[in-house]
């Protein structure tokens, strides 16, 4: 039932709550998890996809949930090539 992955993913983002400022999310797809991230203070996340259409559809997901341009990257690349330290 998508309720239960609903309640159960409010209860793993809240934990998230004054941990965690920089949150890299792969396999970002259109963004369903983002309505999640609003109630996260100071929240920056970044994006992961390989799929080049995926980023128009996770910016507009991104302004819809509530999150600032500034708060929110999209990075289209594999996860093994990810350009992180």
């Amino acid at each position: 039932c998508f309720c239960q992955i609903s309640g159960y993913k409010m209860k793993l983002f809240d934990k998230l709550v004054g941990k965690a400022e920089k949150v890299l999310e792969i396999g970002i797809g259109t963004g369903p998890n983002f309505k999640y991230y609003p109630t996260i203070p100071k929240v920056s996340l970044l994006g992961v996809d390989p799929n080049p259409k995926m980023e128009s559809y996770a910016r507009k997901s991104a302004a819809e949930a509530g999150l600032k341009p500034e708060e929110f990257s999209f990075i289209r690349t594999v996860a093994e090539s990810i350009p992180l330290e």
